[in-house]
């Protein structure tokens, strides 16, 4: 009886190793066959409305005191599938808002799209039904990571008074580079670099250090001796 238990314990802890061991495989395997990895970062700051108006009706926020706004945004990409959604929290008060309101980031687990389409809604927090400060539309085209693309956005044509600054980053995970962070390149010597197109080439720019030396071979004599053996009759 102890002998089975025992061996019931054995088998259990071998069936755990060997899920184990599928998991990590399989994990492997993903990050392997990754064909590209991108982080997008939006940030939205200093909303601007020094005199507390909604964009559409033209009107203070409130009658008594400044707006209460708040952000619900939307981050898509070039097929219209959404990235980010988020709402922000309420600041009391406050017309204007000199300061980022918003970041977040999305890592993307294929290549970075070409663009991306940005919607803010500013709104006013407002009894009994919520009202529209303004509206903004962007668009970005994400040719250039590294390099942030930030825009003033303004409402519309009726109220140019409220306005709001976007700006989207876009960053390569490790080992990944190109404009769209789909090339991967791995730096394993210390004499080579990889390039922001993520071409593989050694420190001074050349490719003399990627280039295996061909050994001549060494010629081997072999003689082979012959043994006689008498036979006696």
């Amino acid at each position: 009886m102890l002998r089975m238990l025992t061996l019931a314990v054995l088998l259990l802890q071998f069936l755990r190793l060997l899920r184990f061991t599928e998991a990590s495989i399989n994990i492997l395997d993903d990050a392997q066959t990754q064909p590209g990895r991108g982080i997008i970062t939006l940030s939205l700051a200093n909303l601007s409305n020094p005199i507390g108006v909604s964009s559409f009706t033209g009107l203070r926020c409130d009658q008594r005191t400044d707006c209460d706004p708040y952000f619900t945004v939307t981050l898509t990409d070039d097929s219209r599938e959404e990235l980010i959604y988020a709402r922000t929290g309420v600041w009391r008060n406050q017309n204007s808002l000199m300061f980022e309101v918003f970041r977040q980031s999305v890592s993307l687990n294929g290549s970075l799209p070409s663009k991306v389409y940005l919607k803010v809604y500013t709104m006013d927090k407002h009894m009994p039904d919520d009202q529209i400060i303004a509206e903004f539309d962007a668009k970005f085209q994400l040719n250039q990571p590294d390099r942030p693309d930030k825009v003033q956005l303004f409402s519309t044509p009726r109220n140019k008074y409220v306005s709001l600054i976007a700006k989207v980053a876009v960053t390569c995970s490790q080992f990944y580079y190109g404009p769209t962070c789909s090339e991967f390149c791995r730096n394993a010597s210390i004499l080579t670099t990889c390039r922001p197109d993520g071409s593989l080439v050694c420190l001074d720019g050349s490719m003399d250090c990627l280039r295996t030396p061909v050994r001549e071979a060494k010629s081997v004599s072999t003689t082979a001796e012959r043994i006689e053996v008498p036979v006696s009759l």
